[in-house]
């Protein structure tokens, strides 16, 4: 993991301090009066991230989805007042000695004009625009020493769901198994940066539009390639399996991504009939197939018997190898049936760490 280094600098007074956030944002801040008399150095450094600030080609197969394409530095007042923003390398910073001061570091977020600490704590992040949002921030202590260091290790604010591989295990007399489209449903596609609270709100069980159920054995008419979010939850490999292939054996492999959901609870065995997204479910992923001229849809609960997370955690990767044993149900709102599939799925942080094996 390679660490960036960011060197910043600007000598700021009380005046300049409290009037330049507060006259952008129109608020009133409790700071107390800050003396540029003493002076303290503070260099930050970000670790995290796997290169420098790059554009990434596309967002169908990311390998670098920890990659920086724009990277925001803020320094607030004890007051929550906003200091300085950063968003290039600079020399290191000197503030007024004496106080606390808190540093945060917004990674692939929307551009944020100088906003107050609790205005980028609150602010919601939406995965339709970008799910690789990282975000750290911590305290700098400027109250006696001279030169302080801050290193922000970001993390993501969402989740990854790989699916790793896809086996036909079928008879081979019943021909060939086309995976034509995985989706992740009940979908959480909001987060804030900190004490996050989310809404779920994409890809509700195989409908495009929550108030128009798919028909049983539809193909086309599950989550579509034009619904909110399609690039990070819906994947159309259109691959075709013969008995005994897998995805791994073609190539393949896909990433999803939401954000955190701590829900387990499962779709009940009658399936789901709601008309909205229930926020009290987990959620799942679907893999829908044809096999002669038939649909059918295996659909998985991600966040049942995690015992490591609860449910679906931020900067957690989720790794999902399937066995096809048996046909699966004609509605994606039906939960897998025992034995028609063997599911396993590794756990690990989304960068460095060891592996968590648990069987779904």
């Amino acid at each position: 993991m390679k660490k960036i280094f960011i060197p910043l600098s600007c000598t700021l007074t009380a005046v300049l301090l409290l009037s330049s956030c507060d006259k952008m944002h129109g608020e009133k801040t409790s700071s107390p009066q800050l003396s540029p008399e003493e002076t303290s150095t503070l260099s930050i450094s970000i670790e995290g991230v796997d290169a420098e600030i790059t554009t990434r080609a596309s967002t169908s197969e990311i390998g670098s989805d920890k990659t920086a394409q724009s990277t925001q530095i803020f320094i607030f007042e004890p007051g929550g007042a906003c200091a300085k923003k950063l968003s290039a390398a600079s020399n290191d910073i000197v503030l007024p000695r004496g106080f606390k001061y808190t540093v945060a570091a917004l990674i692939n977020g929307p551009e944020l004009a100088n906003p107050s600490l609790t205005a980028l704590r609150d602010k919601i992040i939406s995965l339709k625009d970008h799910p690789f949002v990282m975000y750290k921030e911590q305290q700098a202590d400027l109250t006696t020493a001279a030169e302080v260091s801050v290193a922000l290790k970001v993390t993501s604010l969402g989740a990854r769901v790989r699916v790793k591989n896809v086996t036909n295990n079928l008879p081979s007399w019943l021909g060939n198994l086309t995976i034509n489209k995985m989706f992740l449903c009940n979908v959480v596609g909001t987060a804030q940066p900190k004490a996050p609270t989310y809404n779920i709100t994409y890809n509700w069980y195989g409908r495009n539009n929550i108030n128009t159920p798919i028909s049983d054995g539809s193909v086309t008419g599950s989550v579509s390639s034009t619904a909110e979010a399609a690039a990070y939850t819906l994947k159309e490999p259109a691959l075709a399996l013969s008995s005994g292939e897998s995805f791994s054996g073609k190539g393949y492999s896909c990433s999803f991504y939401c954000f955190p959901n701590k829900n387990k609870t499962a779709i009940p065995d009658t399936g789901y009939s709601g008309t909205t997204a229930d926020q009290s479910l987990a959620t799942w992923l679907t893999v829908c197939g044809t096999v002669g001229e038939k649909t059918y849809y295996w659909t998985i609960n991600l966040g049942e018997n995690i015992s490591k997370n609860t449910g679906l955690a931020a900067n957690y990767t989720y790794d999902v190898t399937l066995t096809i044993n048996n046909l699966g149900s004609v509605n994606p709102t039906v939960p897998v049936v025992p034995g028609s599939a063997d599911i396993s799925c590794t756990i690990s942080p989304w960068t460095d760490g060891g592996d968590i094996i648990t069987s779904i």
